[in-house]
């Protein structure tokens, strides 16, 4: 999937094809197709994440906090 393509092509040395694959299950199961997008954007600009962590507005501080439960799934799944 998208995020599973944006994982390995971030080219960060823990990122494996193993990997990159159950964070995108993960992400299948625990976002919807809109927050799977956003997601994915991250690994091309981080600095997109951090605006939306930052923002002010209801929006993206639920969008933040579903996030937050995606990395923490993940981490638990994925190791």
């Amino acid at each position: 999937g998208p995020i599973s393509r944006a994982c390995l092509a971030a080219d960060r040395s823990a990122a494996s094809p193993r990997l990159c694959a159950c964070v995108q299950s993960v992400a299948n199961r625990e976002l919807s197709a809109a927050d799977r997008s956003r997601v994915e954007s991250f690994f091309g600009d981080p600095e997109r994440a951090h605006a939306i962590k930052i923002s002010d507005t209801r929006a993206n501080d639920a969008f933040w906090d579903r996030y937050r439960s995606f990395i923490s799934a993940a981490r638990s799944q994925c190791g």
